[in-house]
């Protein structure tokens, strides 16, 4: 994966994290398990490792 996909990607990670997080603390529901939103989590931990610049205050 070069930069301008990882860059993408960690993007698109963060959105979908934000997204069933929404749901869950303030709708009270599930899209996802708790599962595969911790394998979401855990792959925007491995891009950022390897392109900290990436990194922001909201991951």
């Amino acid at each position: 994966m070069n930069k301008a996909e990882a860059k993408k990607r960690i993007k698109k990670l963060k959105a979908e994290i934000n997204h069933h997080r929404y749901l869950y603390s303030v709708e009270d529901r599930q899209e996802i398990s708790e599962a595969a939103l911790d394998s979401l989590k855990n792959e925007l931990f491995k891009l950022e490792a390897g392109y900290p610049e990436f990194i922001t205050p909201d991951s």
